[in-house]
């Protein structure tokens, strides 16, 4: 949740609404590993930010960042359908969560717009040109 601090931080300090400003957040364990806790849920209660977790560890069903985003579609789906398109930075693991995340905001976006996947796909790749959808895995 590092890199994506100070944005959160930019944005609160702003003026931005919890409506604009949003984080999906994936670990583990929430006790060990959720970084930074008291200070994003402060900012979700004051209405400064909208904050979704996901625990992989704690329970017998792991859920990642992925389940949440097509979980919460109804949410996500006005950000794709309105001309102001969404900032979307994804970092963490290398392995598959990418491209999990990426498919999970296509089915979304396709959801939305009401298009094939194949065509939301086009989307989310005009946006990673545009620097709307940025990846930084490790």
């Amino acid at each position: 949740v590092a890199p994506h601090r100070s944005f959160i931080y930019d944005r609160v300090h702003s003026g931005e609404s919890g409506s604009n400003t949003i984080l999906v957040f994936g670990c583990c364990h929430k006790e060990k590993d959720f970084h930074f806790r008291e200070e994003m849920l402060r900012f979700e209660a004051e209405g400064k930010l909208t904050l979704f977790t996901a625990f992989s560890r704690d329970q017998d069903k792991k859920v990642y960042v992925q389940h949440v985003i097509e979980q919460k579609a109804e949410f996500f789906k006005p950000y794709f359908t309105s001309d102001t398109i969404p900032r979307i930075y994804v970092t963490g693991a290398s392995k598959q969560m990418p491209k999990d995340v990426e498919e999970a905001f296509t089915k979304v976006v396709a959801q939305a717009r009401s298009i094939s996947f194949d065509e939301a796909s086009g989307l989310i790749n005009s946006l990673k040109k545009r620097g709307l959808y940025v990846v930084e895995a490790w």
